[in-house]
């Protein structure tokens, strides 16, 4: 992917598109691989840097999807939302998700820690809780 052009202008490497409303949040895969997306239409998508690769979307949430990201091993993506859940995905095709209603209200962001053995949120209720990721016990 090309960074800057010499006239110091940002030079377009690949757009995605595919998003029915409003993107909330983005993440890079660990090795660049792919990247995550997240936004209003209540979908969270997973983009192959190839072109001829079609998006992976997930349905899970009842609400918008606030805030995306991969674990350091890009093996796992954590999505919070609205709905005030946070929720784990494993990297496919279908993949069955783990659910948990963290906090009464909105949860604004999630990331795993650096190690991949907790997850932390934050919610409009007043509170960041921290996770265990393997099974999203408080």
């Amino acid at each position: 992917m090309e960074k800057f052009a010499t006239t110091g202008d940002p030079t377009v490497a690949r757009c995605f598109r595919g998003h029915n409303d409003e993107i909330s949040s983005l993440a890079f895969h660990p090795e660049m691989k792919q990247i995550v997306s997240c936004g209003y239409d209540k979908l969270v998508k997973v983009w192959s840097f190839k072109p001829q690769v079609s998006p992976f979307s997930w349905k899970g949430h009842k609400g918008p999807v606030l805030c995306v990201d991969y674990n350091t091993r890009g093996t796992k993506i954590v999505s919070c939302g609205k709905d005030g859940t946070v929720k784990t995905w494993p990297i496919k095709v279908k993949p069955k998700f783990k659910s948990i209603k963290a906090h009464v209200a909105p949860v604004r962001q999630v990331e795993f820690s650096p190690n991949d053995k907790y997850i932390l949120s934050v919610s409009d209720d007043k509170s960041a809780k921290v996770w265990r990721s393997r099974d999203l016990k408080f």
